[in-house]
């Protein structure tokens, strides 16, 4: 457990800005824990710093999730709090992968779905065609009152089925100075070796090139503890052998 206060006196201790058990004012630790929820917006974007996937299911709207065109309320998907799917909004990157979850009685099950990419949703003709499942899904990182957007194809016909959604997430920000947060292993170390490398310059002080060996090797280990197992692919090219089977030749044409 680690309160923001915790973290930000360790890091002004790093740096030599305060001393051993010296009282951080007021003002600094709100200035200090502004910067170490920044930090952590952009560690939001690096998967090593993600801690583990998260499964969302979200329930869905007939007829919602095309582009709006004719009817404004039933275009993408908000994600976001307080959005449609009400969670923190993702970063593109987070997102691995989508399912279609159908609440069948006696034999719930999950269809995995595909993530299409830009080029791969701007390609479809009819972005509006409707089907009671949907192929995939895409994520169009907006931020406008905080909300992503996501968009669905086909567009769900029915509410029957829901939306789920696989992402890495990682530790969240800070709401305060004092609340005690459960923090995974090694997340700690990283969190206040990084800050004291950010706080440095505010507060003037040299960054030795043993600090940066110091905040190098503690988050280096963070990292090293979030790179998960992943399925070896293998490109077909390299395993596939093009032609017909010609038994004369004993050969391919």
């Amino acid at each position: 457990m680690a309160t923001a206060r915790d973290l930000i006196a360790n890091s002004l201790v790093d740096i030599g800005a305060f001393g051993p058990g010296e009282s951080i004012p007021g003002p600094q630790s709100v200035q200090a824990l502004r910067r170490l929820n920044q930090m952590l917006g952009g560690w939001a974007l690096e998967p090593l710093t993600m801690t583990f996937q998260s499964r969302e299911v979200f329930p869905l709207i007939a007829g919602k999730g095309g582009t709006g065109t004719s009817t404004p309320t039933l275009g993408p998907y908000t994600i976001g709090p307080g959005g449609d799917f009400d969670t923190t909004r993702p970063a593109a990157s987070s997102i691995i992968g989508c399912g279609l979850y159908n609440p069948q009685p006696g034999t719930p099950n999950e269809l995995p779905r595909t993530v299409y990419t830009d080029d791969a949703y701007r390609a479809i003709i009819v972005k509006d065609f409707g089907s009671p499942y949907f192929a995939g899904m895409y994520y169009n990182a907006t931020y406008a009152s905080g909300f992503g957007s996501i968009s669905l194809w086909p567009v769900p016909s029915v509410a029957t089925y829901s939306f789920v959604l696989y992402r890495l997430s990682q530790v969240s920000e800070f709401a305060d100075l004092t609340t005690d947060y459960a923090l995974p292993p090694g997340a700690a170390d990283a969190l206040e070796w990084s800050l004291a490398r950010v706080l440095a310059i505010p507060y003037g002080r040299p960054w030795t090139a043993q600090l940066e060996q110091q905040c190098n090797h503690v988050v280096g280990i963070y990292q090293r503890g979030n790179t998960d197992m992943v399925d070896l692919a293998l490109d077909p090219v390299l395993s596939a052998r093009p032609g017909i089977w010609n038994i004369l030749s004993d050969g391919t044409h």
